[in-house]
């Protein structure tokens, strides 16, 4: 060390220890709460395929079921109340409404 005196070699150790220590700390943290919100996205996601799929049976069938209004106002504000960014939909044909 630069410092001569023990009194204040074992200050700036000590402080230097307990900085590297509140680093970790905030770095394990972050790590927990991006693991928590990554998992609330996911359930989030659940729920919506979910609400499809209890609600689409209720809904009438159509050849063109995407191209339906009721059916694009359904999945509009499901989409909506869930705060997803992006919905994609495809049929067995393969079309897609997003």
């Amino acid at each position: 060390m630069l410092f001569r005196g023990l009194k204040t070699n074992m200050a700036i150790n000590i402080a230097l220890v307990l900085l590297i220590g509140m680093l970790l700390i905030d770095l394990v943290a972050i790590m927990t709460f991006q693991k928590y919100m990554i998992k609330s996205e996911v359930h989030k996601g659940y729920m919506l395929i979910n609400a499809i799929t209890d609600n689409y049976i209720a809904l009438p069938k159509q050849e063109n079921m995407l191209l339906d209004s009721d059916f694009k106002y359904f999945m509009s504000s499901l989409i909506n109340k869930t705060d997803c960014s992006l919905g994609l939909l495809m049929d067995i044909s393969q079309r897609k409404w997003i």
